[in-house]
């Protein structure tokens, strides 16, 4: 069965260019399904990808907060995943196989995140 992965995007909106080539190399992962929240940290994400939930918060709530109300919207968006991935605006996944990868080593440490 192939992993699924929430995950959730952290955005200021400050970034799009960086924010887009970010998204695309989510996108582009491999071996997994992934379902995406961008959380706009005190503003509204602008760049979203095609069926994301999107989440405008009023106020920068930091980066802590915002990782948890995307968490928080993809579970009430029904059937969470197994996994949940925390992607920055501005990072990268320098891989298609990133997220297949970290699956992989979690199953093999189920205790590692205890």
């Amino acid at each position: 069965m192939t992993p699924r992965v929430d995950v959730v995007v952290l955005t200021m909106g400050d970034r799009p260019e960086e924010e887009a080539h970010a998204q695309q190399t989510l996108l582009a992962q491999t071996g997994v399904q992934v379902r995406v929240c961008v959380v706009g940290n005190g503003c509204t994400p602008q760049v979203v990808p095609p069926g994301a939930l999107t989440v405008a918060l009023p106020q920068n709530i930091g980066i802590p907060g915002g990782r948890n109300v995307g968490a928080d919207a993809l579970r009430a968006a029904g059937a969470p995943a197994d996994y949940v991935f925390f992607l920055d605006n501005d990072a990268c996944l320098p891989r298609p196989d990133v997220l297949v990868r970290l699956v992989a080593a979690a199953d093999e440490h189920p205790d590692a995140a205890y």
